[in-house]
């Protein structure tokens, strides 16, 4: 992988940007290379995946010519970037560097302003999307872009050995927790899935009980507790302590709901009690914490793209926000954190922390997800709503 790729998978930038900005992480990422080589591979990166801020004459300079050329580096340092995500098009026989999803079969790019995302899509005509598009495209994206994350000079690459592709290899490339970047030392999916499953078999008694006793009572309180405390151990060690009688309440309420779409049947929910919701209704909840609605976020914003028909402009993530309204971030109110700070294009995002809206919302997209995973059979396997949001929790890094 070129230095300027591993720049574009690494950086962790603001909307604007300065060239030392992306000097710092080169410095981090690029430590076997001279100053020298640092600098010209930031200004591949800039050339390739930003954009001046504003665009003018010189821009166009630069773009099309020898990042190398004298002066380069001063005005590339005068000025304001953003990033774009993706290559920008070049005359200079750039194009052969884009995934061949970027060009026509005429051999024209097909990167413009308004479709930017490194991997387009089939243009929606003006047309809002509608909920099962959504969903398919993110089976798209996660399908083609390849998975390696960045995670500090002390922990190094993950994975490792380099790149992987697909849902399945993104899967079998699942570890919790996240301690160092050798693999030996981690909890790989295999292994959590086993815990997991644990979880589940022990709320589907719980819940046997519950329904035949009329909800959950006290002669199940330390059975509660202790599924609880697994839970916390397990994922989310600083998570909320709950007493078992608040807790038997919400299951209690949660299985006695079971054939509703839970939107009169609102709960507490925070970044444990996800956990609880989704093990205790494994094929209808999911886990929702900080990482996977980083992941969300992030997804949406480099699919759903501002479109221009007939001069008129139409911003798909209003689509994607009129289907899932109450998706967004999570504050620093919750305990997780994804370790990368979001570009987020869009101010509009609302905050999802402790939500059931948004907890509602969550489990409808990764249904979907799952639901078109196994419609197309991918990768010779059927999945679970468990699988579809560790995929997502790694992508949330």
């Amino acid at each position: 992988m070129a230095d300027k790729d591993l720049l574009n998978n690494c950086c962790d930038l603001n909307e604007h940007f300065t060239f030392d900005d992306v000097y710092e992480s080169a410095d981090q990422v690029l430590t076997d290379r001279t100053k020298q080589g640092k600098e010209y591979a930031v200004l591949k990166f800039l050339q390739q995946y930003c954009v001046r801020v504003p665009e003018n004459d010189e821009w166009e300079t630069f773009r099309h010519g020898d990042p190398r050329s004298k002066g380069e580096i001063t005005r590339c340092a005068k000025t304001q970037w953003r990033y774009t995500r993706c290559p920008v098009a070049s005359t200079n026989n750039e194009e052969a560097l884009l995934p061949s999803n970027l060009t026509h079969s005429d051999g024209a790019s097909s990167l413009d302003e308004s479709q930017n995302s490194l991997f387009t899509r089939k243009d929606s005509n003006g047309k809002e999307l509608s909920e099962a598009e959504i969903c398919r495209e993110f089976v798209d994206y996660l399908a083609s872009k390849p998975f390696r994350k960045f995670l500090g000079r002390a922990k190094g690459w993950y994975p490792e050995a380099g790149p992987v592709f697909g849902w399945k290899n993104r899967l079998e490339s699942y570890t919790w927790p996240m301690k160092s970047a050798n693999p030996k030392t981690k909890d790989l999916w295999s292994a959590n899935k086993k815990k997991i499953e644990v979880f589940i078999h022990e709320l589907r008694s719980l819940r046997e009980r519950s329904l035949s006793n009329g909800g959950v009572h006290q002669q199940d309180w330390p059975v509660i507790t202790r599924i609880y405390k697994d839970i916390i151990k397990w994922g989310n060690p600083r998570g909320s302590q709950r007493d078992p009688s608040e807790l038997a309440v919400y299951l209690t309420r949660l299985w006695a709901n079971a054939d509703s779409d839970y939107s009169t049947c609102s709960l507490e929910v925070d970044s444990t009690l996800t956990k609880l919701y989704a093990f205790a209704m494994p094929d209808c909840f999911v886990i929702y914490d900080t990482r996977v609605a980083a992941a969300i976020v992030d997804i949406a914003e480099d699919l759903f793209r501002v479109r221009t028909k007939n001069k008129k402009k139409h911003d798909e993530l209003d689509d994607f926000r009129k289907i899932f309204p109450s998706i967004g971030h999570m504050s620093e109110k919750s305990s997780g954190g994804s370790s990368v700070r979001r570009r987020a294009r869009s101010k509009g995002w609302p905050q999802a922390y402790g939500d059931w809206r948004a907890q509602l919302d969550a489990n409808k997209l990764l249904r979907g997800i799952r639901d078109e995973l196994n419609a197309r059979k991918e990768g010779n396997r059927s999945w679970t709503l468990r699988e579809v949001e560790a995929v997502l929790f790694m992508e949330g890094y």
